[in-house]
């Protein structure tokens, strides 16, 4: 049988190997981030090398007892320092807000 284009007794694709975990709905409206308008510490407390030129980095939230918060579509700003230069670039989280305390960045390296 074939449903728009693909063969529908096919098995469905593998999921990604490089979440941690299946993706789960968690919306928030927009405002709710627990980052405002001026820049807040976030450690990284993981490292995981996806291919040779990505990562997932895992950060925690000042209040590990809640989620990020960011609206779908929305980016935060990540800041950090290059040769005594401040480098910013966004980002949108690869984590949903299901996830309690922390929150994940795919990036390249």
């Amino acid at each position: 049988t074939v449903a728009n284009g693909a063969d529908a007794s096919a098995a469905p694709p593998a999921e990604p190997t490089t979440l941690s975990s299946p993706p789960h709905a968690a919306v928030y409206p927009a405002g709710q981030c627990v980052f405002g308008e001026e820049w807040t510490a976030a450690t990284l407390v993981a490292k995981e090398r996806c291919k040779e030129t990505t990562a997932i980095l895992t950060f925690e939230l000042p209040d590990t007892s809640k989620p990020l918060g960011l609206s779908t579509c929305a980016c935060i700003l990540a800041k950090f320092d290059r040769d005594g230069a401040a480098v910013v670039r966004p980002y949108t989280p690869i984590s949903t807000n299901a996830m309690i305390g922390r929150f994940e960045l795919l990036v390249k390296i």
